[in-house]
């Protein structure tokens, strides 16, 4: 199957300067789909784990979407008032005589540093996971918490 892939006229003319010659980096090469899609995502760093962070008065919660991995998969490391969610899956070594047409279910690893706020019990982070969802539970020290002030 031939597929053929347009560009429109303002990427084209600017990849090259006025005498045909390559302005800059080949950076908009690498990104482009038809590129990631023959060769596959040539990046090593592990991509970016989307959070959501949700304050309540007692408490700070981090809910990350880590599917398919297990809990056994997943690191959290807190150092320096910095809590690190890792999450790797490394590629099953199977020997049997399956023939791939396409294999991209190797290996995934993704990675988020989120800075605690001040206030925060370190030594009473806890962590649950259920259905895909990673929830991270920081309780806020009784100090740090908001009280309402009695004007007398």
């Amino acid at each position: 199957m031939n597929i053929a892939f347009r560009r429109r006229p303002s990427e084209a003319s600017s990849c090259c300067g006025p005498n045909g010659a390559a302005a800059g980096s080949l950076t908009h090469v690498f990104s482009d789909p038809f590129f990631n899609e023959v060769f596959g995502n040539m990046s090593a760093a592990p991509a970016a784990l989307p959070v959501d962070v949700i304050e309540s008065e007692n408490a700070f919660v981090v809910r990350a979407d880590v599917p398919g991995f297990k809990k056994e998969q997943i690191a959290l490391d807190l150092e320096k008032g910095v809590l690190t969610v890792r999450a790797e899956a490394a590629e099953q070594k199977e020997e049997n005589a399956e023939r791939y047409h396409r294999r991209e279910r190797r290996s995934q690893s993704v990675a988020r540093r989120i800075a605690l706020p001040e206030g925060v019990l370190e030594s009473e982070i806890a962590a649950d996971l259920n259905d895909g969802v990673l929830t991270i539970t920081l309780p806020k020290a009784p100090q740090a918490q908001a009280r309402k002030i009695e004007i007398k």
